[in-house]
C-alpha cells in the first residue's frame, strides 16, 4: 500500500482517507475522513478502518489542505485513471483483457473486488483541465465508468470491499510495474475521442465545473449546494433538486452529468455501483417535472 502510494503520487501535499460504511438496511451510509501529510499515516488508518468492516478510499490527487472538494486539490496530474466495472463489459476477465491487451497498457492495475482501477503513471504533471479530457477517451474506449472527477477517490489496495458485508473480498494489485511511465503524448488518441465526446456546451475537460467562473445564471445558494453536495440523509433529495433547477434552466444532459462528475453534489451517485443508471433514471424524472 505504501509502495502504491508512492508510485502514484507526489510526495508533497495532503493524503485524504475516507472510510465509508454502507447500512445495507436502506440507512444513510456513515462517512470518516482523514487528511495526512506522512504516507505511512494515511495507510495506517486505512488499515484500521479497513479490519473494523469500514470501505477505505483514497484521493487519487494530494489535496492542498485539510479538504477533499475540487477546490482543495492541485491543479496538474501525475497519473490519470480509468474504473472498469466488471459487470458493465462482461466479466473481470474481459476487464482485465481489455486493459493489458490495450495500446497503452497501464502501469497499475487494481481488483478493486468487482471490478479493476487502472492506472497511467506520467512522466510530467499536466494540468488538470488537459488530463480529464483524456480521462473522458480513456473511459469511452475501454467502456468504464465517469470517474474522471478532479477529488476522485478509490479503493486502496490492501483494504477490503465490504459491499457485501457477509463475503468481503479483497482490494489488491494485479498489475504494479513502475517501469511503465508514458508521455501524456501517448494519449493523443484519447485526448480526441474525449474532445469529440463532449458536447460543445460542456465543460468537462475545458473547464471544471468547480474551478470555472460562477453562472451569471444560477442563484448562490444553487452554486453553494453543487459545490458542496449535501448531508448524509438528504443527498437524495437535493440531487434531484438540482437536477430539476438545472432542466428548467435548459441546461443539456451533458452539462447536467458533469456537474455530478465534478461536484461535491455528484458525491452519491459516484459511490454507487449503478451511478449511472440511478443519473439517467433522476434526470429523467427531473426533466418531465421540469
Amino acid at each position: 500500500m505504501r509502495d502504491f502510494l508512492d508510485f502514484l503520487m507526489p510526495p508533497d501535499g495532503y493524503v485524504e482517507v475516507r472510510a465509508i460504511r454502507r447500512q445495507h438496511d436502506g440507512g444513510p451510509s456513515q462517512v470518516r475522513q482523514w487528511f495526512d501529510t506522512d504516507r505511512q499515516d494515511a495507510v495506517d488508518r486505512a488499515i484500521a478502518q479497513s479490519d473494523l468492516g469500514w470501505d477505505a478510499y483514497y484521493g487519487v490527487l494530494p489535496r492542498t489542505d485539510r479538504h477533499g472538494d475540487a477546490e482543495h486539490v492541485v491543479g496538474e496530474a501525475t497519473v490519470l485513471w480509468a474504473d472498469l466495472d466488471a459487470k458493465a463489459i462482461g466479466s473481470k476477465q474481459l476487464a482485465l483483457v481489455s486493459l493489458v491487451r490495450s495500446p497503452l497498457p497501464p502501469s497499475v492495475v487494481v481488483d478493486s473486488g468487482h471490478g479493476y482501477h487502472a492506472y497511467w503513471k506520467l512522466d510530467a504533471p499536466v494540468p488538470w483541465a488537459k488530463a480529464q479530457i483524456a480521462m473522458v477517451g480513456l473511459a469511452r474506449m475501454l467502456k468504464g465508468d465517469h470517474v474522471y472527477d478532479q477529488p476522485r477517490i478509490l479503493r486502496i489496495p490492501g483494504t477490503m470491499n465490504w459491499k457485501d458485508a457477509l463475503a468481503p473480498v479483497p482490494v489488491r494489485t494485479v498489475v504494479f510495474n513502475t517501469t511503465n511511465i508514458l508521455r501524456f503524448a501517448d494519449f493523443h488518441e484519447a485526448t480526441e475521442r474525449g474532445m469529440k465526446d463532449l458536447s460543445p456546451k460542456s465543460h468537462v475537460g475545458r473547464e471544471n465545473w468547480l474551478t470555472r467562473p460562477k453562472q451569471d445564471d444560477l442563484p448562490d445558494w444553487l452554486e453553494e449546494l453543487i459545490r458542496n453536495g449535501a448531508p448524509q440523509g438528504q443527498r437524495s433529495e437535493q440531487c434531484f433538486k438540482v437536477m430539476c433547477q438545472l432542466a428548467k434552466r435548459g441546461w443539456s444532459d451533458a452539462d447536467i452529468r458533469n456537474v455530478f462528475d465534478t461536484g461535491g453534489i455528484g458525491e452519491k451517485m459516484r459511490e454507487m455501483r449503478t451511478g449511472d443508471r440511478w443519473f439517467e433514471y433522476s434526470l429523467n424524472k427531473a426533466r418531465q417535472q421540469a
